[in-house]
């Protein structure tokens, strides 16, 4: 009965580091047959501070050693029912279900999210250990690094002739509303200079309309032309000379007969009768007697 338990328990170690390889691609690789018993690399091996299967390893051979029961250099058949050492069954199927659920996980992500994060001094070996490239994740290549900088100096590029063309389409802008402005001033003072001649214009109009209407005005009251009227003048101003030479003659004659005559009475009637004989009915010299 012990035999057949024991059996079951190595087919279910067997079926399950089946599923442990399968669901991880990991193969496990003997690393010293010592004694009856076969050592394979332990797909699981919980340690303190290393996670070397050379470690393991010695520690195997040590332990045979002092045993004395084989010797390094013997060798022996690879016992196919042998369960691989430090195998921890609900370990195994924690893993494969992680590894089910989550078939993009490294080996390293694997087993953090299964055993914890991993330091100095917890250490957790899956299949040939946890590798530098699996702690630093995967390395880019020269090639990889040098396309990269290609597409960054084409980003870079990029924006810069976008810049430039941003910085070109702002002085043209700049430059067109300048030309605006200025063709906008030229035009307004063009049209300021138009107002302004309409203005004098009209004023010259309203000018030569108020001399019309005051030279009209002119003619209705004095029943005359305008040049009738300017000859009217010049006739005033003769008739007042020729009206004034008459008083100064006449007045000196009357000095003279009054220094040579002495009845006076006679000379101002005398007078009086040659002025309003010589003057005419309209002029400023008409007296009655």
């Amino acid at each position: 009965m012990y035999e057949a338990e024991s059996d079951g328990k190595d087919d279910q170690a067997k079926g399950v580091t089946k599923k442990v390889k399968s669901a991880t691609h990991v193969t496990l690789q003997p690393l010293s047959k010592m004694g009856e018993k076969n050592t394979q690399q332990p797909l699981i091996s919980i340690g303190s501070g290393t996670s070397n299967g050379k470690d393991q390893g010695s520690r195997n051979e040590k332990d045979q050693d002092e045993g004395g029961t084989s010797s390094p250099t013997m060798k022996r058949k690879r016992n196919p029912n042998a369960r691989p050492r430090g195998m921890n069954l609900e370990r195994e199927e924690e893993i494969i279900s992680t590894a089910d659920k989550h078939p993009k996980f490294s080996q390293f992500e694997l087993i953090e999210k299964c055993f914890g994060p991993q330091d100095h001094d917890h250490v957790v070996c899956f299949g040939h250990g946890v590798t530098p490239k699996d702690v630093r994740g995967p390395q880019p290549s020269k090639v990889d690094l040098m396309k990269e900088i290609q597409e960054k100096n084409q980003q870079i590029n990029s924006l810069t002739g976008r810049v430039d063309a941003l910085e070109s389409n702002h002085e043209k802008k700049v430059e067109e509303m300048k030309t605006a402005h200025e063709v906008q001033m030229a035009e307004m003072k063009e049209s300021h200079q138009r107002d302004m001649a309409k203005i004098e214009d009209a004023h010259h109009k309203d000018m030569a309309i108020v001399g019309d209407k005051l030279e009209l005005l002119a003619k209705l009251v004095l029943h005359q032309r305008p040049y009738e009227m300017h000859l009217s003048g010049m006739y005033h101003w003769l008739v007042f000379l020729f009206f004034g030479l008459v008083f100064l003659i006449t007045f000196s004659v009357f000095l003279l007969l009054s220094t040579l005559t002495p009845h006076p009475d006679l000379l101002y009637t005398l007078t009086i009768f040659l002025l309003s004989s010589s003057s005419p009915p309209h002029s400023f010299f008409t007296f009655s007697v």
